[in-house]
């Protein structure tokens, strides 16, 4: 599911783009995207902030620069379709034709690629209701993100105060410097 599903924002050409991208590391890593996550309000705050499936294996050229497109968080720079479309047959093409037998793109083996043989009982892969746990996940999203403004509220707070007892105490020392030598000035002040 794309990130500004999660945030409130209806389905569009440019969210199946980047449900198109998760097709596309599915069949390059042959795993399902997140199987070893919990699929829970921490993996929608996660997505929401930018967490994709790691790269890991090779591929033909361009194949995984277009996927990453397709999982921009931008909606308006994600590739149209029609480009998708485009790039997708200019690398079969040349895999096919230009590559041939010459120098094939080669699928590296490797414990990160391939069907997974444990199961993730928390990963689950069926059609349901996600919009309490989208509000959820919004919601403790957007109070992470305000206590990391109080945070930062807080240590300008800290640091404010700092500085006026700093400006206090050396008040205080030339105070006390120019009444021990009887330098202050004269008068009544209110």
């Amino acid at each position: 599911m794309a990130p500004e599903i999660f945030q409130g924002q209806k389905y569009t050409k440019a969210s199946d783009i980047y449900s198109f991208g998760m097709i596309m590391w599915e069949l390059m890593t042959g795993r399902r995207p997140f199987w070893d996550r919990n699929h829970d309000t921490e993996l929608i705050i996660d997505i929401s902030d930018g967490l994709r499936p790691p790269i890991v294996t090779n591929a033909p050229n361009g194949y995984i620069e277009l996927m990453e497109k397709c999982w921009h968080s931008d909606p308006e720079k994600r590739p149209h379709a029609t480009d998708t479309y485009d790039k997708i047959d200019k690398m079969y093409l040349e895999e096919l034709y230009y590559y041939g037998n010459n120098n094939p793109t080669k699928i590296i083996k490797s414990s990160d690629i391939g069907p997974v043989t444990k199961n993730n009982p928390r990963a689950i892969y069926k059609s349901r209701n996600l919009s309490g746990m989208i509000q959820t996940a919004m919601s403790l999203r957007s109070s992470r993100s305000q206590s990391i403004s109080l945070g930062k509220i807080n240590i300008r707070f800290c640091l404010n105060m700092i500085y006026t007892v700093f400006t206090l105490i050396n008040y205080l020392e030339q105070f006390n410097y120019y009444q021990k030598n009887n330098m202050g000035p004269t008068g009544n002040y209110l």
